[in-house]
């Protein structure tokens, strides 16, 4: 779960932005800003190998100018998507990983990075 809550007038670079690799994996960044955000994810890790993992995910989530708008179910953003894991050394728990993520309308994203998400 992650909240992210701005009050008053917030400039641009300090609102919610429901985007990216971390949190909303299949949504470009900026694609929803505002004031509030709210974010629920789960994601299943599978490892395969000592080195190889795979994982599925899943996410829904809003944004809005307040607090009480923020709940619209009519108005959710899910997405789901999958990707795979290396662990580059096999002493050390450091991961390569690449993301697809689809999100509504045909949002979609490649997310590739060092270690996790979360």
């Amino acid at each position: 779960m992650y909240f992210e809550g701005n009050f008053k007038d917030p400039p641009f670079q300090g609102l919610a932005s429901y985007r990216g690799s971390n949190r909303t994996r299949g949504y470009f960044q900026g694609c929803f800003i505002d004031k509030q955000m709210y974010v629920a994810q789960a994601e299943y890790r599978y490892r395969f190998h000592p080195r190889w993992a795979i994982n599925g995910l899943g996410l829904f989530g809003e944004v809005a100018d307040s607090p009480r708008d923020l709940f619209n179910f009519n108005q959710m953003k899910p997405s789901f998507g999958g990707g795979i894991r290396f662990k580059i050394l096999k002493d050390q728990n450091i991961w390569i990983r690449a993301d697809l993520g689809k999100g509504i309308d045909g949002s979609s994203g490649f997310y590739f990075g060092i270690n996790e998400a979360f």
